[in-house]
């Protein structure tokens, strides 16, 4: 996200003269300027690692005028990840910026994840110096790692959709097996029962005569219609979609039924 929306030559060079000055910083206190990148690959490898916990340092009200400086920062200091959010009351909903100039909320919180080992005070009073922010305070606690993939699957369950007609994550046991039950790896694509126009429309194909005829799902996702069609007696059935990802999930769930 970027809170400037100017295009002038005198901005870009004021930009370039603070990015050099960062690398300058950080190149000083022995980090390479690589590092300020936030999706790098040593972000990319750390955040698929498997650690018994991690440290998770929050900063809390932070300026938006600052947030995305500080962490290029902490991520160049050694942060596994990330997160900047805005900064609320408990219960608070976001507040929606609807026709606002892009940019951060006037109030942030940032969360820096970093190894059990990191030395956070350390890297904070880097960044105290790197950014001229004296005084920056921040809360640190241990975060115990856990299965994270055994919890998104345990977020998935099987959907009714209709009388007899269930979505079914692949993983899972039907909720009733003489019923039809449409296998899918959910989360990849649209289509996986919980929106109501999935629903809308697959209950409307539950209520057609589609024996031997021939259907065109136009926009895809999942596959999750085009699929739903053949098991209630399409003779063929077409799925299109521009996302490539799209195209691989549905083909993947098409193979889960055998097409």
């Amino acid at each position: 996200m970027s809170s400037s929306s100017s295009s002038s030559s005198s901005s870009s060079e004021a930009v370039t003269r603070t990015v050099l000055g960062w690398s300058a910083a950080m190149m000083q206190s022995g980090v390479s300027p690589a590092g300020m990148h936030a999706f790098s690959a040593a972000s990319a490898a750390a955040a698929e690692a498997s650690l018994p916990s991690s440290l998770c340092a929050t900063f809390s009200a932070v300026s938006g005028d600052i947030a995305e400086q500080l962490s290029d920062c902490l991520l160049g200091l050694g942060a596994q990840s990330v997160v900047v959010q805005e900064a609320r009351a408990e219960g608070q909903p976001e507040q929606e910026k609807f026709g606002a100039e892009a940019g951060l909320w006037d109030s942030c919180q940032v969360l820096a994840h970093f190894p059990l080992e990191h030395n956070v005070d350390e890297t904070v009073a880097a960044v105290q110096d790197i950014l001229e922010l004296p005084g920056l305070s921040f809360e640190l606690e241990e975060v115990v790692d856990q299965e994270w993939v055994e919890q998104i699957k345990a977020s998935y369950v099987p959907v009714q959709i209709a009388e007899g007609l269930y979505i079914v994550p692949e993983w899972s046991e039907p909720a009733d097996p003489a019923a039809l039950n449409i296998r899918l790896t959910p989360g990849v694509a649209f289509g996986t029962g919980e929106h109501p126009t999935t629903k809308l429309c697959l209950r409307y194909l539950a209520g057609q005569d589609l024996q031997g005829c021939s259907v065109c799902d136009y926009g895809t996702g999942s596959g999750v219609l085009a699929i739903a069609a053949l098991l209630m007696g399409a003779s063929s059935a077409v799925g299109t979609d521009t996302d490539p990802l799209a195209v691989r999930a549905a083909e993947a769930n098409a193979g889960l039924h055998g097409h």
